[in-house]
């Protein structure tokens, strides 16, 4: 078998056709050497375990979600720049610039364990999460559960409230039940090989900034790597602004 194999895209997702991904994370749980992956049974919207903790009528008997305790995720973005996103993590948390590239290097080296699952989150209304047939919402037939593709698609499904995070999506199915809310995965090369430039809260303020730094250069960053968001900064204060038919001023 082809190790390789166990990479999915979901609805033919590429990365190589995709630039500008970020992750955010809080500097607790970053490491040298290893990417955290959480298991959404911990997650606070209860709309990303719905289908988790859910019962399937199906064939006459009454199943649980396929893989109970078997699921861990990453969380990242297209989005360069999100205020809502940093107001929602806080102060400890940093951004990644992610090279898909490494990233997909250090999936690869971890196909021993997991099959994998690439895609992005689609947004729908709260109440087709909540009511609607998976079968509808999936736009499948029943057989189609006989895969394991279609019970992961439906961790790739939240409100429309969470639209803004423009979210891209790594599920990991490990090959047994894991009792633990999160699970690292090993890449085999530098933190700044897979997160080249890394990004401090537009909030934070110079004492603050000057820890997370030091963090980050003891986690092998050079200092030229690390900016500050400048999501605040204006680059020309605009003093007079043309308003005259015609004008591009």
């Amino acid at each position: 078998m082809n190790m390789k194999n166990r990479i999915h895209f979901i609805d033919n997702f590429c990365f190589q056709n995709d630039t500008g991904i970020y992750r955010y994370s809080s500097l607790d749980y970053v490491e040298k050497g290893f990417v955290g992956f959480s298991s959404p049974e911990h997650w606070k919207d209860l709309h990303e375990h719905l289908f988790l903790h859910a019962k399937y009528r199906y064939n006459r008997s009454l199943i649980p979600f396929k893989f109970v305790n078997r699921i861990f995720c990453l969380c990242l973005t297209k989005t360069e720049q999100c205020e809502a996103a940093w107001k929602a993590y806080g102060n400890n948390i940093v951004k990644f610039e992610v090279c898909c590239d490494s990233l997909m290097n250090m999936l690869e080296d971890n196909v021993d364990k997991y099959d994998i699952y690439v895609g992005k989150v689609n947004y729908v209304l709260k109440s087709d999460l909540e009511r609607k047939s998976p079968l509808k919402l999936l736009n499948v037939k029943k057989d189609d559960f006989e895969k394991d593709e279609t019970w992961v698609k439906l961790l790739f499904y939240k409100t429309k409230a969470f639209e803004y995070e423009n979210e891209i999506r790594i599920v990991l199915v490990s090959d047994g039940k894991e009792n633990c809310d999160r699970i690292k995965l090993r890449y085999n090369m530098t933190i700044s090989d897979l997160f080249p430039k890394v990004f401090l809260s537009p909030d934070l303020g110079e004492c603050d900034s000057y820890v997370n730094v030091n963090k980050l250069v003891n986690l092998g960053y050079s200092p030229e790597a690390i900016q500050k968001d400048d999501l605040y900064k204006c680059g020309k204060y605009r003093e007079t602004i043309n308003l005259d038919y015609g004008s591009n001023l």
